[in-house]
């Protein structure tokens, strides 16, 4: 697996590198202020994954700000959208993705800080990124207040 991962800036992004890297994974670090262009290539497979069926998995980091202040970010949702590319977002990157799917990200009342049950779907468990959770829901707990609105 690679993985191509978008740096918004967050002290988080190498904890990231190093998870995927237990993983397995080959992981390839940008910053939010090259090309998106740049990074669009790095998304392309190589003959061994095009051969294998395989593309790489584009991981949008946590950073400070809006989704639209972040760089190329919102450029690379569109990308992934559009090119059905493998994604994951994490904070500002998930914040991100609501956005580029035409939702809002807004505030939800104060539960920074509280617990709240997470259920992984099965379908989500063929993914090796998710099989530690196997166990069933789990309690995680609520690093802001913020949440997804107005879905299309």
């Amino acid at each position: 697996m690679r993985v191509v991962l978008l740096d918004n800036r967050d002290s988080f992004v190498y904890n990231l590198v190093d998870l995927f890297a237990t993983l397995g994974a080959e992981i390839e670090v940008y910053r939010n202020t090259v090309p998106a262009d740049r990074v669009r290539a790095a998304l392309s497979p190589t003959p061994a994954e095009a051969e294998a069926g395989q593309r790489p998995v584009l991981c949008l980091s946590p950073g400070p700000g809006h989704p639209r202040e972040a760089g190329c970010l919102m450029e690379l949702v569109a990308c992934a959208l559009s090119e059905d590319v493998p994604t994951v977002g994490i904070c500002l990157g998930f914040q991100a993705i609501v956005e580029g799917c035409g939702a809002h990200v807004g505030r939800v009342g104060p539960v920074h800080g509280r617990s709240v049950r997470v259920e992984v779907m099965p379908a989500g468990l063929t993914d090796p990124a998710f099989v530690p959770l196997e166990g069933g829901p789990l309690d995680v707990a609520r690093y802001h207040s913020l949440g997804t609105r107005d879905l299309p």
